[in-house]
């Protein structure tokens, strides 16, 4: 990833965690994809979980409140700060992961 991409992220980490976090009309979709998988049998407590691209934890929150073992991974510090700050409401059992190194344009 770019320095730049990483700086973005960053810099805008505050804003996007209060949008994703705080704001009820996001969880639609998060609340009917858990439903989905719940129902399919993928989420079973104590079982692991990779959350690529993270963010502030939206999804990683969830995983976790089902008992799973999450590792969530991003490129943004500040994102994953704020990752921890949910994560640290429901459980001490996850990893947090910075900076997956992948080029810009792998498949370009």
């Amino acid at each position: 990833m770019s320095r730049e991409s990483i700086e973005y992220w960053d810099s805008v980490a505050a804003h996007y965690a209060t949008m994703v976090l705080d704001n009820p009309d996001e969880n639609e979709y998060p609340d009917l994809l858990m439903t989905y998988l719940e129902k399919q049998g993928v989420l079973k407590a104590g079982s692991g979980v990779l959350d690529l691209g993270c963010g502030a934890g939206k999804y990683a929150v969830r995983f976790a409140r089902l008992g799973m073992h999450v590792t969530a991974m991003d490129i943004s510090g500040k994102m994953l700060a704020y990752t921890k700050q949910y994560m640290d409401m429901f459980t001490p059992d996850y990893e947090l992961v910075q900076q997956l190194c992948i080029p810009d344009r792998i498949y370009g």
